[in-house]
């Protein structure tokens, strides 16, 4: 019985295509369950890589899932440059869920394939452990890294396999399959790109950034290209950009910050800024005139009846998503990712180089970008990604502001000198009193406290 519990639980949870196999359905929502649990002995990446592989075996195989699924040769890559591994499929004649759920598991792969990089496992033991290559006694490794507490001693070196294939094998699969939306391919594009920077490959993450922008642009339906060919930078008195066009030009501009290229950065993030104060506002509905406290509650006892209904009803697949193809509206996450934006051009600015206008053009724009992150948490309702998006940005925006302040802070204790006055002390010259950035200090703690509830889990 517990069980079945469990299996409905998961199945609400982690919702799988109604036309898949029901062992395939169980197998994928196991490893999403091992994806989010908190315990280190359920999370075992090797299990969870185990349990998607036998499902993408399933959704390849013809005589199983895979009926619908067409190989494709190696000259409708279209990459931007070669990367290990085989081409996707194309799984265009099967439906949207079908499609949705085969490329969740391809980036559940690519997930468990990031977490696995650099771990090798025993070539002869068919175990779940995985060791961390620098921990393996060997000739190229005479003086491995001590174990984590509790770990098996590792195989020796010439028994040791790679634990798992490199996320470039499935990148490479989601980017040339032929079948997955535009925000599909942008997303896992800029994500691959992240993954490049992170393995210090910056001209190839460059490359792969771009390319997600050509793809983003070109479903755009106007006679010419939102985005400059050659800057990058989105194009004032053009059409609105799609919410792909944002995001690929947002990650590309961020490569650049992060390499130090903030002359090609900083227009681009102007560009996006500009771009999203453009925006509409979403329509309003009836029920969102409705103030929180005249919206009527249901009796303990039929909300109870709600529920149990809820649990033993078989869960739907959710709609599709939106494909990114469109303008987004300027809703609340709308709102938080356009003060991420003002949070890397005040970043931007304040390292630019040290001169008074440029810190403190670059603190204004960090305190803006943490009061409209502040502001959008504060209201009623909102999803789980739009909270997590302003979460993500008052945190960041928070952080930036307390290591300016600190900054400008110690400056300030190490520079404490008289102010300069004219002739028989006349002519005083407007300066900022002593102790200023101290007491903004101050005021950033107090804001870290104040908004503590608004940043924890249960919010």
């Amino acid at each position: 019985m517990a069980t079945g519990i469990q299996e409905e639980y998961r199945a609400h949870k982690y919702p799988t295509p109604d036309e898949w196999n029901w062992n395939t359905r169980l197998e994928t929502r196991a490893a999403k369950a091992r994806e989010d649990s908190d315990d280190p002995w359920i999370k075992n990446w090797m299990m969870i890589g185990s349990s998607y592989k036998r499902v993408i075996g399933k959704l390849h195989d013809p005589s199983r899932e895979g009926q619908r699924i067409v190989e494709q040769s190696e000259s409708n890559s279209n990459l931007p440059f070669d990367i290990e591994g085989k081409i996707g499929y194309d799984v265009s004649q099967n439906s949207e869920p079908w499609r949705r759920g085969y490329y969740e598991v391809l980036t559940g792969l690519v997930r468990v394939a990031e977490q696995l990089d650099g771990y090798v496992r025993d070539k002869a033991l068919d175990k779940f452990i995985a060791w961390p290559a620098s921990s393996v006694t060997g000739p190229s490794n005479p003086k491995p890294r001590p174990l984590p507490v509790n770990m098996p001693p590792p195989p020796a070196e010439d028994d040791c396999v790679k634990a798992f294939e490199s996320p470039e094998v499935y990148y490479k699969l989601i980017l040339t399959t032929k079948g997955f939306t535009e925000k599909q391919r942008v997303d896992s594009a800029t994500a691959y790109g992240s993954w490049l920077e992170y393995k210090g490959k910056p001209e190839l993450a460059e490359k792969m950034f771009k390319w997600a922008v050509n793809i983003a642009s070109s479903s755009q339906d106007t006679s010419s290209s939102i985005v400059d060919a050659s800057t990058y930078v989105i194009k004032a008195n053009q059409c609105l950009p799609s919410e792909n066009i944002l995001s690929s030009t947002t990650a590309l501009a961020i490569h650049y910050a992060t390499n130090s290229r903030v002359d090609l950065a900083l227009p681009i993030f102007i560009s996006i800024l500009r771009a999203r104060k453009s925006l509409p506002k979403p329509s309003p509905t009836m029920l969102s005139t409705i103030d929180a406290n005249d919206k009527d509650t249901n009796p303990l006892w039929k909300e109870a009846l709600v529920f149990i209904n809820k649990c033993f009803t078989p869960p739907k697949y959710p709609p599709p998503p939106s494909d990114g193809s469109q303008p987004p509206n300027q809703d609340s996450k709308g709102y938080c990712e356009m003060a991420g934006t003002m949070l890397n051009i005040g970043e931007i600015l304040y390292s630019l180089n040290q001169s008074k206008s440029n810190l403190e053009d670059g603190l204004a724009w960090t305190r803006e970008a943490v009061d409209i992150a502040e502001a959008e948490l504060q209201k009623d309702g909102g999803d789980d990604d739009t909270k997590n998006t302003c979460k993500l940005c008052l945190e960041a925006g928070l952080e930036n502001w307390m290591i300016m302040v600190k900054q400008l802070a110690e400056k300030e204790r190490r520079c404490e000198e008289p102010k300069p006055q004219g002739l028989f002390n006349f002519g005083n010259f407007s300066q900022p009193g002593p102790g200023r950035w101290e007491r903004e200090e101050e005021v950033v703690k107090d804001r870290i406290t104040r908004t503590s509830s608004l940043l924890s889990p249960s919010n």
